[in-house]
């Protein structure tokens, strides 16, 4: 093989690696959003749909049933961010009061009245 064969099999091969690279990198990223933010962003498309979304919001209403535990976080223009907490997070989740501030991961999946969050952790909690 001559040298410019090598040259462009080794330049070829570095690219496609970065670009692999670069794309691994970048598939799970968390979008970072107060809850406002979110309201308005979801408001106006769905291109978060199936995404991480690490949200920072106050916590409006806690809601349980049988063991399912979920929090509502206040948004904007009566659109609010339903939280659907992962089984493991229920310790944490009731030491959580109306009114404290929290800052939770979820998988966003769209719309109803309010968005939904599912398979949420948390992630920090601000006691007031």
């Amino acid at each position: 093989m001559n040298m410019k064969v090598k040259f462009i099999s080794i330049t070829l091969i570095v690219v496609m690696v970065a670009i692999i690279a670069y794309n691994h990198n970048n598939i799970n990223e968390d979008v970072v959003l107060m809850s406002n933010e979110l309201v308005d962003k979801a408001t106006v498309h769905d291109s978060l749909i199936d995404k991480s979304i690490i949200v920072y919001g106050t916590v409006k209403e806690k809601l349980s049933t049988n063991s399912k535990y979920a929090l509502l976080l206040e948004g904007r223009n009566e659109k609010n961010i339903l939280c659907q907490l992962n089984e493991n997070q229920i310790v944490k989740t009731k030491k959580i009061e109306i009114n404290d501030r929290v800052k939770i991961r979820g998988i966003y999946k769209g719309k109803l009245s309010d968005l939904i969050l599912l398979n949420c952790e948390l992630l920090d909690h601000t006691y007031d």
